[in-house]
């Protein structure tokens, strides 16, 4: 069973408390949990894995090996542990591909709902799509928000940014029926002359258009990246918005609480 071993105070993120939950895993690895004190909302930011089986340029646990799944147990352990108060959202954007874990993340979900029956809770994970089959279920569930790591709609690109994903073209033809719904976004990082040029943008305003939010994150560099964020982003942004394309600016200091891509990674 997991054991709660420290609770830290860190920086905030855009001005609200944020707090890094510790955990110990029987593995005798430590995990964390990001709680995010925001004034209309409490976030738990919470992982599916310890290490992770995806190796995506963006994130600091792509160097790192897989250690496990954490199961059912262990994920809604973690999600009610880290609070006293009953919090408004549970978000599977710490580390791993939560998809790769998609049994024991719906489980967990389930488990949530029936902690939590009466209460105002809502969900959502972050994946990089890594089979049709696995989105394909994730997106039928209607209370469930989901965030696709989409990062560039040129398929050499996304391949190089996050090698354990789904062609474009598979991407595309699986999120096509949630057109226009508020429970889908994709999100991209735009890295310095790579997924940052007038192709790259072109791509997002023939192939997204006004169809779904697109959200550019910031990108949260880590020691050994090898790579640093778009110097062109802002009129990277302007240039979609002029051509009608629905886009949202997430900027965080997640690199204070060593986290990247939302990802809050083992110790």
């Amino acid at each position: 069973m997991i054991r709660l071993i420290d609770v830290k105070k860190e920086l905030s993120i855009n001005k609200n408390p944020v707090f890094k939950v510790l955990y110990q895993h029987p593995s005798n690895y430590t995990f964390s949990v990001i709680v995010v004190n925001q004034p209309e909302k409490i976030i738990i930011c919470y992982p599916s894995m310890i290490g992770c089986t995806g190796r995506c340029m963006i994130c600091r646990s792509k160097d790192k090996e897989f250690v496990c799944n954490l199961s059912n147990e262990e994920m809604t352990a973690c999600c009610t542990q880290s609070l006293s108060v009953i919090n408004d959202l549970f978000s599977c954007m710490g580390e791993g591909e939560p998809l790769n874990n998609s049994d024991n993340l719906l489980k967990t979900i389930h488990s949530l709902t029936e902690l939590y029956r009466g209460k105002k809770v809502k969900f959502a994970l972050s994946t990089s799509a890594p089979t049709k089959i696995k989105l394909r279920q994730i997106l039928a569930k209607p209370l469930l928000k989901t965030q696709i790591s989409t990062h560039s709609l040129i398929e050499k690109k996304r391949k190089a940014i996050i090698p354990d994903s789904i062609t474009i073209n598979d991407l595309m033809e699986e999120i096509e029926p949630y057109k226009n719904t508020t429970n889908l976004e994709l999100n991209f990082v735009l890295i310095d002359n790579l997924n940052d040029t007038y192709e790259d943008a072109q791509e997002i305003i023939q192939n997204i258009g006004d169809k779904f939010l697109v959200k550019i994150n910031k990108f949260n560099n880590f020691d050994g990246s090898g790579i640093e964020e778009s110097g062109k982003k802002k009129s990277f942004v302007t240039y979609l918005i002029a051509n009608k394309v629905k886009v949202e600016e997430y900027i965080t200091d997640s690199s204070k609480l060593e986290t990247g891509c939302g990802l809050s990674p083992a110790f």
